[in-house]
């Protein structure tokens, strides 16, 4: 699920902005789906690179997935997102606690005010939190 909170002033910049929601099969059971559903990701992100761009949700990958990086490249991870403790997402709930990123939120032509992570009980997943600002047409 991804929630937009959206402020009135931001409202307007945000109106053509494609916002995409992305949950592949996980790559360990259904690995060619997995790989099929990234690239179509990075299709639909190099096809609005017209527009800002969001994109959110559970990818089942990380930076270390070729895959995903190859989808996602061009895109912005907002800062802190998957690069430091604490902001890991799965598995939560585990007596190890997180340790990977699996769930993502990325942008192009936003600049990042704040990031962070919330426990949702009863799912082993952590959400992923962005403030963003919408950026000045360059």
């Amino acid at each position: 699920m991804v929630l937009l909170e959206v402020d009135e002033p931001f409202l307007t910049a945000l109106a053509d902005t494609p916002v995409g929601v992305s949950h592949p099969y996980p790559p360990t059971s259904q690995g060619e789906a997995w790989a099929n559903t990234l690239a179509g990701v990075g299709t639909f992100q190099r096809t609005h690179t017209d527009l800002p761009l969001i994109l959110a949700g559970d990818f089942n990958a990380g930076r270390g997935h070729a895959a995903f990086r190859s989808a996602t490249s061009g895109l912005d991870t907002p800062a802190g997102l998957g690069s430091r403790i604490g902001q890991w997402t799965w598995p939560m709930g585990e007596k190890l606690g997180p340790f990977t990123t699996l769930d993502h939120i990325l942008t192009r032509d936003f600049g990042v005010m704040s990031t962070g992570t919330l426990t949702i009980p009863g799912t082993d997943h952590a959400a992923v939190t962005a403030t963003l600002n919408a950026c000045p047409a360059g």
